[in-house]
This record gives C-alpha cells, sequence and structure tokens, in this order.
C-alpha cells in the first residue's frame, strides 16, 4: 500500500486518507452488480453526451439541511481537441421513474485541453431523500 496523503487534525495521530488504490478506485466511474453507473452515495445515474468526455467521482448529497440536491463530480476531456464552455443538465427522478426537477451546471473550467479535468456542481431544488436516480446530459 502506497500511501499518497496523511493527515492530521489538531492534537489527533496523523491518519492515512488515500492510498493509490483508493485513489483509482474513487477515479472510476462505480457500477452496481447490474452493470448500472452508482454515484458515491450508492444513487443510480446514466450520462448522454456526443462529446469525448468521462465523467468521475460523481457524488451526490444534501444541501440546505436536505431540502435541496448538490450533484459534484469530474469531466475529464478524452478528446483530441479543446472543449469550451461545458455545460451539463441533470434531470433527477423519484423511485417511481418520475421527472422531480431538471438542474443546471457547468464546468468550473471554461476550457479542457485534450486529456485536462475539471470539477463540476450542479444544484436542484429536489429534496435529496425524494431523489432516486438521475440522468447527466453535458452538452
Amino acid at each position: 500500500q502506497n500511501v499518497i496523503a496523511v493527515t492530521a487534525a489538531g492534537d489527533a495521530e496523523p491518519a492515512i486518507v488515500a492510498t493509490e488504490e483508493s485513489t483509482a478506485a474513487a477515479a472510476a466511474p462505480a457500477t452496481s452488480a447490474g452493470g448500472e453507473l452508482v454515484d458515491l452515495a450508492g444513487i443510480p445515474y446514466k450520462v448522454e453526451t456526443d462529446k469525448p468526455v468521462t465523467i468521475t467521482q460523481v457524488r451526490s448529497k444534501d444541501s440546505m439541511g436536505g431540502s435541496m440536491t448538490q450533484l459534484v463530480g469530474e469531466l475529464t476531456n478524452d478528446g483530441e481537441k479543446d472543449l469550451q464552455y461545458i455545460s451539463l443538465s441533470v434531470k433527477f427522478y423519484n423511485a417511481a421513474g418520475e421527472l422531480l426537477d431538471i438542474g443546471m451546471g457547468a464546468a468550473t473550467a471554461p476550457t479542457l485541453a485534450p486529456g485536462d479535468s475539471s470539477g463540476f456542481q450542479v444544484i436542484s431544488s429536489v429534496k435529496y431523500d425524494e431523489v432516486a436516480s438521475y440522468t447527466i446530459e453535458i452538452k
């Protein structure tokens, strides 16, 4: 186990927070037993795009005490040309498959060169505990 990061808070003993194995696992999209993509919170999602982009480290979480849903992750340009102003729309669904809301967001970097990555964030007004799945559309 090769340690990448160690942290200590105050008087606490240092703790390993990342290893090569844990960072490689976090970078790859997780899948369920059925083969569908699953975010770091365990919620299934789909990605729809015609751009040469990979999404990793997707995490959904509650925002504003659970009254909103926040989605964060990372985009990587897998193509051979710069990509500019990458926008995302995310359709959030309940357990019955009904559309709850569409959230909008964008890559934090205005331009992604080939091989470069950028974070992204999408916030929705839907309550986090109502979200059963979502679809990320990259434009």
